[in-house]
């Protein structure tokens, strides 16, 4: 066995459970992400995030749009990438195939929130932490439901945990640069 086999089998062992997590997400939040059915906020999210990327950031009516968060736009990144390669392209479908390649989009950053959950519990606690509660976060129905829907919950849970760990930070190290 050579030396770079050897780390290659070191690093799959130390990071299995993330792995086997991140599988288990992906088998149990797929099926529901690619559901035909159109839930009635989440095209209010997806057209907000559109007008703001146009330069229009106002909601239209109070009482019917949902949306009111700019990181949406972290939701419509396939329908981004569709419009600077086929400038002009119009849509028939009421928003349908935007929804579809949003929700993907949204396993895009659950499988990224698992792997910022992970280093958070390596990096304030250790291993023994770490593998189950990765394991249990992405076999959380209600981590599932968020980041196979598009939601501003998904994106919420994502930086508490980020602000979560400058807080241990400035608890175990008293300095300002990790308040800022």
């Amino acid at each position: 066995m050579t030396n770079l086999s050897l780390s290659k089998y070191q690093l799959w062992k130390k990071h299995r459970w993330l792995l086997v997590a991140v599988f288990l997400f992906l088998i149990l939040a797929y099926p529901n992400a690619v559901k035909e059915k159109i839930e009635p906020d989440q095209s209010d999210y997806i057209n907000y995030a559109l007008r703001l990327l146009q330069g229009n950031s106002t909601r239209l009516a109070d009482y019917n749009d949902a949306s009111c968060m700019p990181v949406m736009v972290l939701a419509v990144i396939p329908r981004i990438a569709e419009q600077l390669i086929k400038p002009g392209l119009e849509k028939k479908d009421w928003g349908a195939a935007d929804l579809n390649s949003s929700r993907k989009m949204m396993l895009f950053w659950g499988i990224i929130g698992l792997f910022i959950f992970y280093w958070f519990l390596q990096k304030n606690f250790d291993e023994k932490i770490a593998a189950p509660g990765v394991l249990m976060l992405g076999l959380s129905p209600t981590y599932i439901t968020r980041f196979s829907q598009v939601n501003t919950d998904a994106f919420a849970l994502i930086a508490f945990v980020l602000v979560l760990h400058c807080f241990l930070l400035v608890l175990k190290k008293n300095n300002l640069k990790n308040i800022i």
